[in-house]
């Protein structure tokens, strides 16, 4: 197991520092053209060419993760005019540097492509002549099994054209899995452009011995290092093992024949690992190739860092697999990071920006764009892989596990609506409406989650409600609707019971508090219940309240709306007595509603009796019936409060012939009881409580309530469309929709064909 405190501390150091992302990177645009510069300070004109298109490239896809929210807008609008400008140059125009053929292609044509589809789609001729002298010598023979440089031919002409390049530039330099790594990440890229497949499918046996060489490399490299042989290369082995994950998400084949390659892959990653430095750094290894003006030019350790980390990231097999073989190198990881930290030098334009110099060429002192871009992107992704694994260990500390009703969506969507049907008296939403209108319409009518992990990316919106207080009696299903929520979204769910936080005794109560809710606070898609904790919401006014009661009020309180504010988890306190709470709970941003979990609704009950006593008429027993005894306290009114298992009791006693006064004497009999358990309290009686409790609920109006329909609702002024779910197969069209008005019940009449609705119906959670 990893260690918790380790992972918080570096989860906070990274994301406090990866603010500067964007500040640093947009401090390298240039303000003559869609391009960004190779160094801080000169402004590269390009005249008629476009310079740095690698520099280019590595920045915008830097830019593209600056965080866990919006797109960056440099992105939007820089890479359609990057894009254009590249794929309209001429043939000899793309170089890096005066050199480097094939690397300014490989490196430069993923992000236009994956940015920039429209102009890139545009353009597929032109992108199937860059892959053809990309591919071009992939040969079955050794040495020509993946990718290598090319050089410019000391004989050949001023200009290199489509034509002409076969004899005007040679592949003297090694293949090298960085190239090759590109190389397959265009043809990647490339599979969703229109006729993009079929432009792929042209290489693909190049690709098949390409992925077969970067495996060979893999297995070479990890025995060189096993050997210790000075011509061990951690960089072209990172490369190999990237190549192999590049598509994380094709279907995972960790066996050739009888062999897996889940032990090629721990053992290659163990090997990059040890060749770390003590600095953070990795050694050089073998130079790419070389710049006639520049000198040699070599992988950058965190360019390579970040493109081993990117297929962990993925909701995959492949991104799942990778991420717990990265587990034992953790600490290798925080130490490049604190490395990279370390090595950040102020830019001339002031805090937050910060950069780096690749320190490749001696006489390149300054910061570097594409360098800095590099390191960017590498803490970007270690920040969302340190988040997965601190939240990893969190939810295993705090007991999180999957719902009881999570066998489908369906299940504990079911639940909630046939649990959560409570006693309203036909003025109030039930529990389950509730439930569904406040938590579960709001997180199903939001976009799928990304395929790419993000734990610090917001998953609650502004206007959406992310926690509440259920009260009421006991035994009315409080803890499985919230179970039965969890299992509708498909979240974990967390129970805490106010033993965990005395597990350490009285003296350790607020070290027990601080360690659960510092694991809290790293959870995400999680729904969190703390049950039996009446004596943590205590008034803190209130006489009998002990010096233990208040201070964990006081102490609960700022964790609390610490918590809702980050907007990751939706959280419940479950609750006898909402009115024993200190007022200060309920306040805006701590809980967003307090909500009834009242006995079985008058449909649920009469249900049940219609099924045991099939022959008896109850036709006199109507909800509007029990709810005027309730007012006149007469024992008819215990109906109300009637648990679903108390039916069966109710039952026993009318044995016989049944009228109301038979009736009414069974319901008095067992409210006698009722008195002394359920609905015991000192000052009011069962039906004054009842009372008491139905006026005692509350909610934000700033919460949104969302109501599902099926089909087009017509126009009304009770509602606006919040969300649509296209049909899929046979299903109909599903709308959501906002309530904007202030109402205890949703609008009955929202269906085209002008069909007055139920609640029921309009809610639509069975």
């Amino acid at each position: 197991m990893l260690d918790f405190e380790l992972l918080r501390d570096a989860r906070k150091a990274v994301n406090e520092f990866s603010v500067r992302h964007h500040a640093s990177v947009v401090a390298f645009r240039s303000t003559k053209g869609p391009w960004f510069n190779v160094q801080e300070g000169v402004d590269s004109d390009g005249d008629d060419r476009l310079p740095h298109r690698t520099t280019g490239a590595t920045c915008l896809e830097s830019l593209a993760e600056v965080g866990p929210g919006e797109a960056d807008p440099v992105v939007a609008e820089v890479a359609p005019q990057f894009a254009m400008r590249l794929l309209g140059e001429d043939f000899d125009d793309w170089t890096s540097d005066g050199a480097a053929f094939v690397y300014s292609r490989v490196r430069t044509l993923p992000a236009i492509i994956e940015f920039a589809k429209a102009e890139a789609g545009a353009h597929v001729p032109a992108l199937q002549q860059h892959l053809d002298f990309i591919w071009a010598n992939v040969l079955v023979a050794p040495p020509d099994q993946a990718v290598r440089e090319a050089t410019r031919r000391s004989d050949a002409g001023s200009k290199l054209t489509i034509g002409n390049w076969r004899e005007h530039l040679e592949r003297d330099y090694p293949a090298n899995a960085f190239h090759t790594y590109w190389a397959l990440k265009t043809l990647l890229a490339c599979r969703d452009l229109p006729g993009g497949q079929e432009l792929v499918d042209t290489f693909e046996e190049e690709r098949g011995i390409s992925l077969l060489w970067t495996q060979n490399m893999l297995g070479a490299q990890v025995a060189l290092h096993a050997a210790n042989s000075d011509q061990a290369d951690p960089n072209q082995l990172a490369w190999a093992l990237a190549s192999q994950l590049v598509d994380p998400a094709a279907e995972i084949t960790l066996a050739t024949g009888e062999l897996s390659r889940e032990p090629l892959y721990k053992a290659a990653l163990a090997a990059f690992f040890d060749q770390q430095l003590p600095s953070g750094k990795w050694p050089l290894g073998q130079p790419l190739f070389h710049y006639p003006r520049a000198g040699n030019a070599y992988c950058y350790t965190f360019e390579t860092l970040a493109e081993l980390l990117r297929p962990a990231l993925f909701q995959t097999p492949m991104g799942m697999l990778l991420r717990e073989l990265l587990k034992p190198h953790i600490p290798r990881l925080i130490r490049a990071w604190e490395f990279a930290r370390t090595a950040a030098r102020p830019l001339e334009v002031g805090m937050p920006a910060v950069g780096w110099s690749s320190e490749h060429h001696p006489h390149r002192t300054h910061a570097e764009g594409w360098a800095t871009a590099s390191v960017f992107l590498f803490i970007q992704r270690l920040r969302r892989l340190l988040g997965a694994y601190t939240r990893e260990v969190a939810a295993a500390e705090l007991g999180a596990r999957p719902s009881l009703y999570a066998k489908t969506a369906k299940e504990g969507e079911t639940l909630l609506g046939e649990r959560g049907k409570t006693w309203t008296g036909g003025n109030h939403w039930s529990a389950g409406e509730q439930l569904s209108a406040l938590f579960l319409h709001p997180l199903r009518a939001r976009p799928a989650p990304a395929t790419i992990i993000d734990p610090d990316k917001p998953l609650i919106q502004k206007d959406q409600a992310r926690s509440a207080i259920l009260y009421g009696p006991p035994g009315t299903s409080k803890t499985t609707l919230v179970e039965a929520l969890a299992g509708a979204i498909e979240w974990e769910f967390v129970e805490i019971h106010a033993s965990r936080f005395l597990a350490g005794g009285m003296d350790r109560v607020p070290s027990s508090a601080d360690t659960i809710f510092a694991r809290l606070m790293e959870l995400d898609r999680c729904v969190v219940l703390f049950d039996e904790i009446d004596e943590l919401l205590r008034d803190r006014q209130s006489g009998d309240a002990d010096p233990f009661g208040r201070f964990l009020t006081t102490s609960m309180l700022p964790k609390v709306a610490r918590l809702w504010e980050q907007g990751r988890i939706i959280f419940f306190v479950a609750t006898n007595d909402v009115s024993a709470a200190d007022p200060a709970i309920k306040r805006s941003q701590r809980f967003d509603s307090a909500i009834l979990v009242a006995p079985p609704s008058y449909e649920v009950k009469i249900g049940q009796l219609g099924v045991h006593l099939p022959d008896a008429d109850l036709s006199w027993l109507t909800e509007d019936a029990v709810e005027e005894a309730l007012n006149g306290q007469n024992d008819l009114g215990y109906f109300a409060l009637l648990r679903f298992d108390q039916i069966n009791e109710l039952v026993d006693l009318l044995q016989g012939p049944i009228d109301q006064e038979r009736v009414e004497s069974a319901l008095g009999e067992i409210g006698g009881r009722l008195k002394q358990t359920d609905w015991q309290n000192a000052d009011e009686k069962p039906f004054e409580l009842f009372g008491h409790m139905r006026a005692s609920e509350t909610r934000d109006h700033r919460m949104a309530q969302v109501i599902l329909v099926e089909g087009q609702p017509a126009a009304s002024d009770g509602y606006e469309v919040f969300a649509e779910i296209a049909a899929k197969g046979d299903s109909p069209r599903q709308t959501y929709l906002r309530l904007i008005r202030s109402s205890n019940r949703p609008p009955a009449d929202v269906d085209s064909s002008g069909t007055k609705r139920t609640p029921n119906a309009i809610l639509h959670y069975t």
